[in-house]
């Protein structure tokens, strides 16, 4: 359980000192060791991850993705890994002095296994890894990674690989600006020498658990979309309010009597997965349709703030960056899952 007030104060000092911590490896790092501190990472109460991704959105830092290692890998870890490797890694993911990172390995994003085209080969009972996915979040401080590629039979394997290992080769993605706490970068394995000890579960469990773990990195994700929504929604009111531009651009007003009337209808049915969610419910399609949607109107969102307000925002007396917005709705549209898989999920429930 968390104490609220600390976590308040934790992220708000975060907030504080945004630009000096996304700027270093080993201070992102710091933080990420000092959340576990916290017990940010002991996933034993749904309600309090709620708490967790709200603060978030509370101070604006979206790209600190504590949600995937307490509510995604960690969860997908204890389902999968034996005894030895819970032994060995579990206390330290939980404590925050391991970092982990999840490397579905294809190469072109998507989170969709479909598209995994790396193959692992077996070699007098040692695996050779040869893969690499380009856009890995947590990449840049992770100390260990959950590799997910397929064998030769086509089926999933999931391999824990450290990153100390000197045949993993990282390597940091400086091109997007305003997501830095995201410390994603890019995973490259050229004939990884692993053995079982390394392996993570059975061809029985990895489907489902994985399937499972990327349903509820699909609601954070969501989460997190919508109060990006709100935050860009009560700027730009506020901006064209600052500017006496009522009476003059009615048409603005009908475009954000539209976006006012979507909020409303997507905070509505989120209340509803949000339930499922506290409630450890099956979130598979729920959350591929609140992502999905609460990605939609983030990406619209963020394209007309750049219309309406343009340059404009760009002065003393104005608290939008247009340009952090359209990155981060960029950001949580691949998060997780590009659109066209969600809409190929949502399309599946349709068809069922």
């Amino acid at each position: 359980m968390i104490n609220k007030k600390e976590v308040d104060d934790f992220f708000r000092y975060i907030k504080e000192h945004y630009s000096d911590i996304v700027s270093d490896n080993k201070m992102l790092k710091t933080i990420w060791n000092e959340a576990g501190k916290l017990n940010i990472f002991v996933n034993d109460l749904r309600e309090d991850s709620i708490y967790i991704l709200d603060i978030l959105g509370k101070y604006g830092i979206y790209d600190f993705s504590f949600w995937l290692q307490r509510d995604v890998l960690i969860p997908l870890f204890e389902k999968i890994a034996s005894k030895e490797q819970k032994d060995k890694y579990l206390r330290k993911l939980k404590c925050g002095e391991l970092v982990c990172a999840l490397a579905i390995t294809e190469e072109t994003g998507g989170s969709s296994f479909d598209n995994i085209v790396s193959r692992v080969k077996i070699y007098n009972g040692k695996y050779a890894i040869t893969c690499r996915k380009n856009v890995v979040t947590n990449a840049c401080f992770a100390d260990i990674f959950f590799l997910v590629t397929k064998d030769d039979s086509d089926t999933l394997c999931i391999f824990l690989v450290e990153s100390k290992n000197a045949q993993l080769s990282i390597e940091r993605t400086d091109t997007v600006s305003y997501i830095g706490g995201l410390g994603i970068g890019s995973v490259t394995c050229n004939s990884l020498i692993v053995d079982s000890t390394n392996k993570l579960g059975d061809a029985g469990s990895i489907k489902i658990s994985l399937m499972y773990s990327l349903a509820i990195e699909r609601f954070c994700c969501a989460t997190l979309a919508l109060n990006i929504c709100q935050e860009m929604y009560e700027k730009i009111v506020k901006w064209i309010k600052g500017r006496d531009l009522n009476k003059k651009y009615e048409s603005i007003w009908f475009e954000l009597s539209d976006y006012s009337i979507a909020l409303l209808e997507g905070k509505a049915y989120f209340d509803i997965v949000k339930d499922e969610f506290i409630n450890k419910r099956n979130l598979f399609y729920s959350a591929a349709k609140i992502k999905y949607s609460a990605v939609k109107l983030a990406l619209n969102l963020s394209s007309s703030m750049a219309r309406i307000c343009g340059c404009y925002s760009i002065d003393e007396n104005s608290d939008i960056n247009i340009i952090r917005y359209l990155n981060l709705s960029h950001a949580y549209a691949a998060a997780g899952g590009t659109q066209e898989v969600m809409l190929q999920i949502v399309s599946r429930s349709v068809q069922a």
